[in-house]
């Protein structure tokens, strides 16, 4: 028997269990902290108003259009809202539960073309990237995304070792859906780019022949359950949701770069290089033998070689063309990444490397040394900038130095799944440290969530929130009513309080100050004042809100 299909309950019961875990531990670090500004609460809040109004054709936030993604995170988040209420863990939950699916996809992946072993260990790097477990503890579409992209390509990948069957086309296609769904044209580039590029890459390989015409069909199939919700959307918001969400939020994002997250485009390309680099985290020890693995064909047969390259290649090609750029949209491809430093983990170990590969394996000391050093000094300088994170910053650094002694020892012996070993529990610890010593001190200073308690238990029902000269999505979520009125304009604004008393105004001091006249008049009282750091400009400020009195 294939020790790549030996004990298959077996190995469904070890990864089930693994994926439950994933998802308990992820659960848990979300509950830890508040939501960060600013998309976290704008997905968050448009699920607890689609409850609220029981509309869930497409999403609001604020009581306006949300166009910024297609509807399938917002049904989800639903989901648990309505079981247990709107908290960090409910909205956060699907997340934690997409890495599960992705670290699933990725043993099914890599127990077909390389052995259980292999596919485990590739799961195992997976959920212990920074990058990764970072987008898992978030109420945004990342992770999921990073779930359906991988479940496509595994469906993919058992057909093509296997032998096409019905069912691996439909839930290619059923995956695809749910991605474009989920985000858009995106979930559905990245699996049919990289299925195309495999065909491509592996031209003369004969399993990979039949998805020659299957791949076309399964695609559009997918297109066309997603256009079943697409459509009727578009036609409800009277064309409004393909004008922004295919004009500003796709199109308008691959040609500029949009609110700063870019710059000059040709001197932009290479960002996800560093990017890869450091979210691939202690990983990167492994990570020039494992490209050079693949590069040379050395350890992998021409159709898993396909398969994989072309996976990350066009990943990689396709969002470095985006001009807007953003650490997470990289996240795709690291499933590929875990699978062939697996591969290269467990080649090493049992001394079966090529020879250009193993050239290569003890220069992964050349990144990984590197990062460790950016990160230590990264951990200095925010020791140095926010005293209340002094300890867990401190506990971090010396985790980060035990784990590259203990683990650089076990690499130069050879003992490469020890050496994995001790990456895997150092990366999990120092997540815990993270979260317990690093960002619950810094979520402890935000003003916005206990200002929004103060008011909850201060503001009448009926009365209405309005707010001038900031905007942070989470005041409303943690408010939990709404809409709340934007005032940008010191002339409308006073216009617009004097005609809509009782009114509760959070401002700044600057506010403050512009208003001094109007609020003397309108007998302004002071119900709440909160001062804190705001993690999303990294300023220290101050929020005050002010009762009008009715007319």
């Amino acid at each position: 028997m294939s020790p790549r299909t030996a004990n298959p309950r077996r190995h469904a019961a070890v990864i089930a269990s693994f994926a439950l875990v994933v998802v308990l531990v992820c659960t848990l670090a979300s509950s830890q902290t508040t939501l960060w500004d600013r998309d976290e609460p704008r997905f968050a809040r448009a699920a607890v108003e689609m409850v609220e109004n029981g509309h869930y054709l497409y999403p609001t936030f604020n009581e306006r259009l949300r166009a910024d993604k297609p509807i399938l995170v917002y049904w989800l988040m639903s989901l648990p809202i309505r079981a247990f209420g709107a908290s960090e863990w409910s909205v956060r939950l699907w997340s934690a539960v997409g890495l599960a699916l992705a670290s699933c996809a990725t043993f099914a992946i890599g127990r077909k073309l390389f052995g259980a072993r292999v596919g485990l260990l590739g799961a195992l790097i997976l959920v212990t990237t920074p990058l990764a477990f970072a987008e898992s503890v978030l109420a945004t579409t990342d992770a999921l995304l990073l779930g359906l992209v991988t479940t496509a390509l595994a469906c993919c990948v058992h057909a093509v070792v296997d032998g096409t069957r019905l069912a691996h086309v439909l839930g290619f296609s059923a995956a695809i859906a749910a991605a474009l769904l989920l985000k858009g044209p995106i979930g559905l580039a990245v699996p049919v780019l990289a299925v195309g590029a495999a065909l491509v890459l592996g031209r003369t390989v004969g399993e990979l022949r039949p998805w020659r015409r299957l791949l076309p069909v399964a695609a559009f199939t997918g297109l066309a359950l997603f256009l079943v919700w697409a459509v009727p959307a578009n036609l409800a918001t009277d064309g409004e949701f393909a004008r922004q969400g295919l004009g500003h939020h796709v199109l308008d994002r691959v040609t500029t770069a949009q609110e700063s997250h870019g710059g000059a485009y040709f001197a932009w390309l290479p960002f996800y290089v560093p990017i890869v680099w450091i979210g691939f985290g202690a990983w990167s020890l492994y990570l020039p033998a494992a490209l050079m693995a693949l590069w040379a064909s050395e350890g992998f047969a021409k159709r898993d070689r396909a398969l994989l390259f072309g996976w990350l290649a066009t990943t990689f090609v396709l969002v470095s063309l985006v001009a807007t750029k953003l650490a997470h949209y990289v996240l795709p491809l690291f499933p590929a990444l875990a699978l062939i430093a697996a591969r290269v983990v467990d080649a090493a170990d049992g001394e079966r490397l090529g020879r250009r590969t193993r050239k290569w394996l003890p220069r992964g000391r050349w990144v990984f040394l590197p990062a460790l050093a950016i990160e230590l000094a990264g951990l200095a300088w925010l020791g140095w900038l926010e005293p209340s994170v002094r300890v867990g910053a401190g506990l971090l650094a010396a985790l980060a130095l035990a784990t590259a002694g203990f683990a650089l020892v076990r690499f130069r012996r050879g003992e490469h799944y020890a050496a994995a070993g001790v990456l895997a529990l150092g990366s999990f610890a120092s997540a815990c440290v993270l979260v317990v010593g690093v960002l619950r001190p810094i979520d402890a200073r935000k003003p916005v969530p206990p200002l929004a308690a103060e008011l909850r238990a201060e503001v009448q029902p009926g009365v209405r929130l309005a707010t001038y000269d900031f905007d942070e999505p989470s005041l409303l979520f943690y408010f939990g009513r709404g809409p709340i009125k934007k005032l940008s304009e010191p002339a409308s604004a006073r216009a617009w309080l004097l005609e809509h008393r009782p009114v509760v105004l959070v401002t700044t001091p600057r506010g403050l100050d512009e208003f001094a006249t109007t609020l003397a008049e309108l007998g302004g009282r002071e119900v709440a004042r909160r001062a804190g750091f705001n993690v999303a400009t990294g300023r220290e400020v101050e929020r005050v809100a002010l009762e009008l009195a009715p007319r």
